[in-house]
């Protein structure tokens, strides 16, 4: 099986635990140390998710203020993205 297809059924299956977010995007953004030299006015900044899966950290990254934008290998992945 074609890996994209393997991702597309991995996302698209009912059982597939969604944590939000994950723990090092939110420790990386949140902190002050050792990232202090990161501002923390991430509003309209621009940032861009490789392999967003459902899209767990691009709910926690819009929290901030980002502009979203994600990358997926399979349109059935992106059509499974959580946006509420």
């Amino acid at each position: 099986m074609e890996s994209h297809k393997i991702w597309s059924n991995f996302y698209s299956s009912k059982n597939f635990d969604f944590y939000y977010p994950e723990n090092w995007v939110a420790r990386v953004f949140n902190s002050q140390n050792p990232i202090s030299f990161l501002k923390k006015d991430f509003k309209n900044k621009k940032i861009l998710d490789i392999g967003c899966g459902k899209g767990r950290n691009l709910k926690f990254l819009h929290s901030l203020g980002f502009q979203l934008f994600g990358l997926e290998i399979d349109k059935t992945i992106v059509s499974n993205l959580e946006t509420s």
